[in-house]
């Protein structure tokens, strides 16, 4: 693995608050984390693909306070892809949403994984989200957080929720979430393993 040591463009973070400039439109936010020698409007051209990735392109000339927070995290999502990163971090970005915005935007995610080909991880407190979304679902314990276990999810996308085998791993993770405080003393890996597929690394 690689020791991470400093910030990089290689990785990007999507928050749970969109922590979008309130002072730059829409296209600006986005524009703002393009990367490379472009100039201004390659740049803003960019931007508005990303936008137009997340569905937002006709609101390319709104302020943040004018979008609904559904609207403000998939700009932040679009702003985070025009990064360019290898690998998108996504730290509980849809948990202040209700629950049809919630499962809206988990869609999209989905669909700009499949386009993107990005390696993901996404933090969530919701284990229909962990089911609905993931590859491989990772249980952390409480504080000093270790993995207590991993499950790798090999089913096909769009997933049901209420199918058998979905609510079977369910009833496994709930049951697992009652012990995690238990498990404290036994022994655990202390870091998650990452694999990012070697060509999508840049130099």
């Amino acid at each position: 693995g690689e020791m991470i040591t400093a910030p990089s463009p290689r990785r990007g973070v999507v928050f749970q608050e969109s922590s979008l400039y309130p002072w730059m439109t829409v296209l600006q936010n986005v524009t703002f984390s393009v990367q490379g020698s472009l100039d201004r409007q390659g740049k803003e051209t960019k931007a508005m693909e990303y936008l137009e990735m997340v569905g937002l392109s006709e609101f390319a000339n709104a302020r943040p306070n004018e979008l609904s927070g559904g609207m403000k995290q998939r700009v932040a999502i679009a702003r985070t892809l025009a990064m360019g990163p290898d690998l998108l971090l996504m730290d509980e970005p849809f948990g202040s949403l209700d629950e049809q915005t919630r499962r809206k935007l988990d869609n999209e995610v989905l669909s700009l994984w499949k386009k993107e080909k990005k390696t993901v991880v996404f933090v969530t407190h919701s284990i229909d989200e962990a089911l609905i979304l993931g590859t491989r679902v990772v249980l952390m314990s409480a504080s000093p957080g270790r993995v207590n276990r991993e499950w790798n999810i090999d089913l096909p996308w769009p997933r049901d929720p209420l199918s058998q085998l979905i609510t079977e791993l369910k009833g496994q993770m709930m049951g697992r979430l009652q012990t995690c405080s238990c498990a404290v003393g036994a022994p655990q890996p202390s870091f998650i393993r990452i694999d990012v597929p070697k060509e999508d690394l840049k130099q």
